[in-house]
């Protein structure tokens, strides 16, 4: 009969560091993917605003407010700013449904608030949190509730 061998963890996993990564704040150690974010949403509104927005642009600023609202309904970030989501809702709609690429001054100040509501949740969110919001979103994807937003 022979020794049974015993299972041992790999070198490479420790849940102690595993842990701490799940609650430092996203931006730590992220190598501007935040950065990269926050300017890509902006870039997008300043299309609307400049009337060169596509939809592609109205995707990506779909995008953002999806995020925001799981993080300020699910995960309670902002909540003293939940008025804001409504109004930003329904410019980035009216934005993705008319072709002509140009924002008005009162949607562009909707999705104006709303970015900037989007940035602040993005410095102070946890890694855990925004990996649960993306696994949400994922699965309204799935589920036929929301678009995925194409690659450019």
């Amino acid at each position: 009969m022979s020794k049974r061998k015993s299972k041992r963890p790999s070198a490479g996993f420790n849940p102690i560091a595993k842990a701490v990564s799940g609650a430092a704040p996203l931006n730590k150690g992220d190598d501007g993917y935040t950065q990269a974010l926050k300017i890509r949403a902006h870039a997008a509104a300043l299309a609307f605003a400049n009337g060169t927005g596509t939809q592609s642009d109205a995707h990506i600023l779909a995008a953002a407010f999806n995020v925001t609202a799981l993080l300020v309904a699910e995960h309670g970030h902002g909540q003293e700013h939940r008025g804001l989501l409504p109004p930003w809702r329904d410019a980035v709609t009216n934005l993705y449904q008319r072709s002509d690429g140009r924002g008005g001054i009162g949607e562009m100040a909707a999705v104006s608030a709303g970015l900037e509501l989007h940035d602040a949740l993005l410095d102070t969110v946890t890694l855990s949190e925004m990996t649960a919001v993306l696994g949400r979103l994922k699965a309204f994807m799935l589920a036929g509730l929301l678009m995925e937003v194409p690659r450019d």
